[in-house]
């Protein structure tokens, strides 16, 4: 199989993998604390067993205790975030506020990493910021709610932990850490939070943890798909543009799947001008 199919496939898996994330936390009896710990959880789980069949390696880590510490608290506080907004928001909403996570990235990468400004990042991230006042257009006026202030900072946190992940990183194993940066988080959701193992009865439903498993397999078989076309050959600049997509072609199924139609011109003009913009800045 070519890195260029691996590529789609992970897009495809990943976007997928979405649509049955929004449809657990919409189902009754859900939990948003639960799923995110559970999630998080399972997918670690799948990725650690391939880092372990590939080669599992953490020599270096031991210099970075402070960095993986702050990974553990920054994407544990985002997956609570991300799964309280898809239970409570419109799930195509909460998909393109989500595309903020790329702006959020650039940002802490010029403070923190130093990278280049060129015209066209900041092209990108225009076309971006302004899919996102778009979506949160009422009328003539900008009104973020609740879920939407929840989605951005989430969001923020994640761009952070990106730009502390490529800061940690350097040139170790990239599948031995991810697993980390999904185990760790939902242990860290299990301490603040211990009642989420007595809630996770609820999951024995049969719809609830049929969505659960499907959510979780689907964006681990992306995340392997991501890795894979890596080592197929496939370079960032390639890939990277075909991955983005995937935000675009979850937020298409959302509006069909959860008949999210309000608004659905200036949807679809946010749409494109994200897909634009993330394209544009994968490139460059």
């Amino acid at each position: 199989m070519s890195w260029f199919v691996l590529a789609i496939l992970s897009s495809i898996f990943i976007a997928v993998s979405r649509i049955f994330q929004g449809l657990a936390l919409k189902t009754r009896g859900s939990d948003e604390k639960v799923f995110a710990f559970a999630f998080q959880f399972l997918v670690g789980i799948i990725l650690l067993i391939l880092a372990i069949i590939n080669g599992l390696n953490y020599s270096g880590y031991e210099n970075y205790i402070p960095n993986i510490l702050l990974m553990i608290v920054l994407y544990s506080i985002a997956g609570l975030g991300i799964a309280y907004a898809f239970k409570r928001g419109k799930v195509s909403d909460v998909l393109i506020l989500t595309s903020s996570t790329t702006i959020w990235a650039f940002i802490f990468s010029l403070i923190i990493l130093n990278e280049e400004i060129t015209i066209f990042k900041l092209i990108s991230l225009f076309l971006i910021f302004i899919s996102l006042v778009l979506i949160n257009l009422d009328g003539k006026r900008l009104k973020i709610d609740k879920v939407g202030l929840v989605t951005l900072f989430s969001s923020l946190l994640i761009g952070l932990a990106f730009v502390n992940d490529t800061y940690v990183l350097g040139d170790r194993d990239l599948l031995s850490y991810i697993s980390l940066t999904f185990i760790f988080p939902s242990l860290m959701i299990l301490i603040a939070f211990p009642k989420t193992i007595i809630k996770l009865k609820a999951f024995r439903s049969s719809n609830l943890l049929l969505l659960l498993l499907l959510t979780s397999i689907t964006f681990g078989l992306g995340m392997i798909s991501q890795f894979s076309s890596y080592q197929m050959g496939g370079d960032a600049s390639s890939i990277s543009p075909i991955t983005s997509s995937s935000t675009i072609l979850a937020v298409i199924l959302a509006i069909i799947f959860f008949k999210e139609r309000d608004n659905l011109k200036l949807k679809s003009i946010a749409i494109m001008l994200t897909a634009i913009g993330l394209i544009l800045f994968s490139l460059v």
